[in-house]
């Protein structure tokens, strides 16, 4: 055991031990390190409210302010963080086509919010219109051009005429009658004006417009600069968002469902890898080497001092 500890002592022996726990250690099968039934527990500890508030309040956050302060003074773009590869694919992606689903439609232009949101616009339409009228037929009674004033002025008399008739002496009562001619038109024509919004938006022509106006605005997002992007989401209720963020998770892993669904996907997945052995994936990857070497690197001073620590000593004396 003595000669094990000075062994140890020595840089380059715990740089070959390490070697050697490294390739002992990837050379057995995954399932040998992944416990299933384990699985929800240590994510439950993982997950737990206090322990994620603690890591979004002590790192995540701190970490955001200071990309904030970094992306100010590297003046980069949205667009520099894709490749051009990927900004080709993603260009294409958004500047197709997509006909949105008629039944969601017909279903969405029947809630009450929808058809108070277009009444209002529609019958506000209207308002300013026989506003605009009033106000052209005044306009034209006191010698102001108005709507009548592309008439010329050999025309005037007659026009100053016909609007006393319509919009002086009779004008509160038209208009009244107007309004209420409006009104009336609304209340009827709802529904043929939702079905026919709905034949609008399903149409191939509605969709290409989309698609076009979607292509655009993903232009001008890959044009903005990050600094400014990372600002207007500091607009947002930061502190109720990170609040927020630790009770969504626990809400959702205390689901039963939840839960079951992650226990069957572990389960499938070391159905698929289950038996091969950690070398095998991490050269897949083309990590091996590099894991390697960085386990070798940290574990072997490691080891060295472990050999020097007196509690180690003194099991190894015990043995």
């Amino acid at each position: 055991m003595k000669k094990l500890l000075n062994a140890l002592a020595q840089p380059e022996q715990g740089t070959a031990l390490a070697g050697v726990l490294f390739d002992f250690g990837v050379a057995q099968p995954v399932s040998r390190y992944v416990a299933v039934d384990a699985l929800l527990p240590h994510l439950d500890r993982a997950l737990a409210p206090e322990q994620v508030e603690r890591v979004l309040r002590v790192h995540v956050r701190p970490a955001f302010e200071r990309e904030r302060v970094r992306a100010r003074t590297r003046g980069d773009r949205v667009g520099d963080w894709l490749s051009p590869e990927m900004k080709s694919e993603l260009r294409a992606l958004v500047a197709k086509p997509v006909v949105p689903d008629r039944v969601f439609l017909e279903a969405f232009v029947k809630q009450d919010a929808v058809q108070h949101l277009l009444r209002s616009i529609i019958q506000e339409t209207l308002e300013r219109f026989l506003h605009a009228l009033k106000a052209g037929g005044e306009q034209a009674a006191g010698g102001v051009g108005g709507l009548v004033g592309a008439m010329g002025r050999g025309a005037f008399g007659m026009a100053n005429s016909l609007s006393k008739g319509l919009l002086g002496g009779l004008g509160a009562q038209v208009e009244q009658q107007l309004k209420q001619a409006a009104n009336t038109f609304i209340a009827n024509s709802m529904n043929l004006m939702m079905d026919r919004l709905v034949v609008i938006l399903v149409a191939p022509e509605t969709a290409q417009r989309g698609a076009r106006m979607v292509a655009g605005g993903f232009d001008k997002l890959l044009e903005l600069r990050t600094s400014t992007v990372l600002d207007r989401a500091e607009r947002l209720p930061q502190d109720a968002l990170w609040a927020a963020a630790s009770g969504l998770l626990a809400h959702n892993l205390a689901r039963p469902e939840v839960r079951a669904g992650l226990l069957e996907e572990a389960r499938h997945a070391l159905e698929l890898e289950g038996a091969r052995t950690v070398a095998d994936l991490l050269t897949e990857a083309g990590a091996l080497e590099a894991w390697r070497a960085e386990f070798v690197a940290t574990f072997g001073p490691w080891l060295n001092d472990l050999a020097k620590d007196p509690a180690f000593k003194a099991w190894t004396q015990a043995l």
